[in-house]
């Protein structure tokens, strides 16, 4: 493993330590915005109970119009509903951002992990000029492909670089179920199908049909997973390879 690669520097290790923890803060920030939007919610919904607030709001784009009641209603509603889905959409980009920045690293440094069966064409090397130009676009072209397969897949990916004992296949599993919750809200109104169901395996949380929650504690639980992944990922890889002192 890591065979024919070109020597592992200490700038290697400080970008990919840094990809982890732009990825993480990102996350952060999320669960931040999450827990503190909620506060501002109930605050609010406690205030209008307390008879404090009796104003009315109007959105002047849709015209809509709600009187304080009305909008404490709708905005604990969001606690359970808006809320926690727009918080898992980011979570879970921050993890594949951080993933393929995270092989792309790796890539540079150990090409002969890419396909040997990739083709570029001669028009596409005089273009490039430079080797490190031509290496970046192969590897985009490599990493575009692997995005729409599998986490099973990803990682199969990743040991073809550099072997890790650390990531635990019931780690990939719930990342898998992560996504396609993610997915199903997104293009099935968050409604549990067969691709759902192909996508979780034993991880699913409900059945064919039926409406997937995804509630605040779920968010939480989900962000808190997905940071220590990370870190976990970008540490092992980076004692991994780090040159032995």
């Amino acid at each position: 493993m890591w065979q024919g690669a070109r020597i592992v520097t200490r700038d290697l290790l400080d970008r990919l330590n840094a990809v982890a923890s732009d990825n993480i803060n990102a996350i952060v920030q999320l669960q931040d915005f999450q827990v503190f939007t909620g506060h501002s919610y109930d605050r609010y919904s406690k205030m209008v109970d307390a008879g404090h607030l009796k104003e009315s709001v109007t959105n002047a784009r849709t015209n809509t119009s709600a009187s304080s009641k009305d909008l404490s209603r709708q905005l604990i509603g969001y606690l359970d509903g808006e809320l926690p889905l727009v918080c898992l959409y980011q979570i879970v980009a921050h993890f594949e951002a951080f993933f393929f920045d995270f092989l792309a690293l790796l890539l540079l440094h150990n090409p002969h992990a890419l396909s040997a069966k990739r083709q570029v064409t001669v028009g596409e090397v005089l273009e490039a000029a430079q080797y490190e130009t031509l290496l970046e676009r192969l590897i985009q072209a490599e990493l575009a492909g692997l995005r729409y397969s599998s986490p099973a897949d990803w990682f199969a990916f990743l040991r073809r670089i550099v072997n890790l004992d650390a990531i635990k296949d019931t780690d990939i599993a719930r990342l898998a179920e992560l996504k396609a919750t993610r997915d199903v809200c997104i293009h099935n109104r968050g409604i549990a199908n067969e691709i759902y169901l192909g996508k979780s395996g034993a991880q699913a949380r409900v059945r064919a049909g039926e409406q997937l929650p995804v509630a605040r504690a779920h968010t939480y639980e989900s962000a808190d997973f997905l940071r220590e992944f990370i870190r976990g990922l970008a540490d092992a890889t980076i004692a991994r390879l780090a040159p032995a002192t």
